[in-house]
């Protein structure tokens, strides 16, 4: 098992510092933009009067840089290193969160500030495009097993910061002024600081590893297609490319449709079909619970594959991915009170921070996240999905090293991974409707079981893909 004190040593002979000293935040930094727009974006439109169809709509149709990524791929593959791609990108992306705080105050929010994030969203996938060619040169294949759960963990703990630890703020701005564009402009900008904080430090940890070239200095191999063209070539020419494809888009399709519908379901009011939570207890629940549940998931989904494999750890992780939901049509079907809303509202005011009476009260936050139905939903949600996605992602690791174009390759995987979230999460908001419709008053329950249904063909992919490494090479001789 890796330790604090283990140094990787890439393919090179080089010395690498320990991955624990850059993987967390390059992960967290990873997460933080995705989700303020896939996963925060969602609650503060809803909050701002945006009715969910064209909420769900617009907010989905922001994941397309990451589906079409792939594009671009090759050229931060072939041109410069992955690190200053990662710092260039980081700085920019912090920029761009700034801006989208000012957007939110203008009489044009919706259009302003979703034309921001659309800037972001190019900025954050191009990000994610070199993020994960460095993990894949810097970490051996062993390591990239181990490390998928901390970085996982992290970029999780990134979408807590996102949709729970900033909606928090907002919600208690929201309470003390009344004012709920301020609110989420301050949300924002808090958003915006800690990126900008965690990439100077990043810009520093990040080492440089000897195998980080631009991939047209790599010898040309005799035979080979024109490098841009080889890059999408050999991806595709893996055996059983069809029921691989079918994996990624449809894997994790039914959790994006929960991630995109759940905050709303938890602050919509209780005639709209929603649990019609405070958005400050929203955060608080998240908050308190979802990040140790998530932590713990996906640290152990990944040791779990780097001791056991992938082919026999995948059942139970899809199984720890999906069977969560069916915690959401308990709630939706029951519409628990939340005891978190009554303890907020009898919150002291001006409390000094880590004095007695705030650790005293934060005690009492945590114990009736633990106890609340809906705290308890959320842990076992994020835990599930901690351990689940683990799966996901060293699958598609394994898929992307058949061929010499990593980056290149990993970027398909992932592009095609958000293909499957955008298509899920952009008809989330309409079945929502839809079912509302059918069903007056139980939209998101009817939801929530379409969901269900929405499971069964990724599992159904188990059955036909590879699952031993040396299965996932392509057709052709790559190796070469």
């Amino acid at each position: 098992m890796p330790t604090d004190d283990a140094h990787e040593k890439p393919a090179d002979g080089s010395q690498l510092r320990s991955p624990w000293s850059f993987v967390p935040v390059l992960y967290y930094l990873q997460g933080l933009p995705v989700m303020i727009i896939q996963g925060m974006a969602g609650v503060m439109y809803t909050k701002l009067g945006v009715d969910p169809g064209p909420m769900a709509l617009w907010t989905n149709i922001l994941k397309l840089p990451w589906m079409l990524k792939p594009l671009w791929g090759p050229l931060v593959e072939l041109n410069s290193t992955k690190r200053k791609w990662i710092i260039a990108m980081q700085a920019l992306i912090a920029v761009g969160l700034f801006a989208s705080a000012y957007a939110i105050t203008q009489s044009a929010f919706f259009s302003l500030s979703l034309g921001v994030f659309l800037v972001v969203a190019f900025l954050s996938s191009t990000h994610d495009i070199a993020a994960d060619g460095f993990y894949l040169l810097a970490l051996s294949k062993e390591r990239q097993a181990f490390f998928v759960g901390i970085r996982s963990a992290c970029f999780r703990l990134a979408s807590l910061t996102a949709t729970f630890a900033l909606v928090y703020i907002a919600g208690d701005i929201e309470e003390r002024t009344g004012n709920i564009p301020h609110s989420w402009f301050v949300a924002l900008m808090v958003g915006a600081t800690i990126y900008g904080l965690f990439a100077f430090v990043n810009a520093f940890a990040l080492p440089r590893p000897g195998l980080d070239v631009p991939g047209k200095s790599l010898p040309k191999v005799e035979g080979e297609a024109v490098p841009f063209v080889e890059a999408f070539a050999a991806f595709f020419r893996q055996d059983r490319i069809f029921w691989i494809l079918g994996f990624i888009l449809f894997f994790r399709f039914g959790e994006s449709m929960i991630s995109t519908m759940s905050g709303p379901f938890l602050v919509a009011e209780p005639e709209a079909g929603g649990l019609g939570i405070s958005t400050k207890a929203t955060g608080a629940l998240g908050g308190a619970v979802g990040v140790l549940s998530l932590t713990i998931g996906g640290i152990l989904g990944g040791w779990l594959i780097s001791k056991k494999g992938i082919r026999k750890t995948i059942w139970p992780m899809v199984f720890s991915l999906n069977l969560p939901n069916l915690f959401y049509i308990w709630l939706g079907t029951t519409r628990p009170e939340s005891k978190m809303d009554a303890l907020l509202q009898s919150a002291p005011e001006n409390l000094p921070i880590f004095s007695l009476d705030y650790l005293s009260y934060a005690g009492s936050v945590l114990t009736t996240a633990i106890t609340d139905p809906v705290g308890i939903a959320i842990a076992v949600d994020q835990f599930g999905y901690g351990f689940g996605f683990s799966a996901y992602l060293v699958y598609l690791m394994y898929v992307s090293q058949a061929s010499r174009y990593k980056t290149s390759s990993y970027a398909i995987a992932t592009g095609l991974m958000a293909l499957g979230a955008l298509i899920a999460g952009s008809v989330s908001g309409y079945i929502v409707q839809g079912m509302s419709s059918a069903m007056p008053g139980n939209g998101y329950l009817g939801f929530f079981w379409v969901v269900m249904a929405c499971t069964i063909p990724g599992m159904i992919t188990l059955f036909f893909i590879p699952l031993h490494y040396e299965d996932l090479k392509a057709k052709a001789d790559l190796d070469g």
